[in-house]
């Protein structure tokens, strides 16, 4: 099915957001990167840029969520669940020789120099993704999934961060490889805990 331009917009401002920021992608290149119509900007977008950008970062937000939900369901353990969530991440900058990073972690780089209605959205987002992976990892009885969800989300843009910038997959397997350690480390303290105080 063929996409709408509305939809073959918000996709190439994904891209080119994720290839080279806000800042550094125009209207214009997005349209010619979507092969949309030069009067179809602000037909499709009448609140102009901002709109595209919340709209391609929302939708890259809700793509990402559902899949850390499926991952959720399919993971038998907080080790393969996060494996999953980061393989996620892992693929799509891997297919693109690690010249594209995460479009939402490419627009919070940016800071002030986004409106607060796009800041807005990237918390959404950000919140969104760390509630996804908390409820992953509460199925596996972790002492603390929100916190330990924020170290994933933190590893997993910092790690896509250093690979894009030394084009390999080097720094990001090996951030993902500390945190699962970290991970490993403190489901061993929780339970050793338990077992003290079962003992008292």
């Amino acid at each position: 099915m063929k996409k709408s331009v509305r939809d073959a917009m918000i996709d190439a401002a994904a891209t080119l957001i994720g290839q080279r920021g806000v800042s550094a992608s125009g209207m214009q290149d997005i349209v010619v990167e979507a092969a949309a119509p030069r009067g179809s900007i602000y037909h499709h977008f009448p609140g102009g840029k901002d709109e595209l950008v919340i709209a391609a970062l929302t939708r890259v937000g809700e793509v990402v969520e559902s899949a850390i939900a499926y991952a959720a369901a399919k993971s038998a353990s907080a080790d393969s669940f996060v494996v999953a969530v980061a393989a996620l991440f892992r693929a799509g900058a891997e297919q693109n020789g690690w010249s594209e990073g995460c479009p939402v972690a490419a627009t919070a780089i940016e800071g002030d120099r986004q409106s607060p209605a796009v800041r807005e959205a990237i918390v959404a987002i950000f919140r969104a993704w760390q509630g996804a992976i908390a409820r992953g990892l509460s199925r596996h009885d972790r002492a603390d999934p929100d916190f330990e969800a924020l170290m994933l989300i933190g590893a997993i843009e910092g790690g896509l961060l250093l690979a894009r910038g030394l084009r390999s997959a080097e720094p990001y397997d090996a951030a993902i490889a500390l945190l699962r350690r970290g991970l490993g480390d403190a489901a061993s303290a929780v339970t050793g805990m338990e077992a003290v105080n079962a003992s008292q």
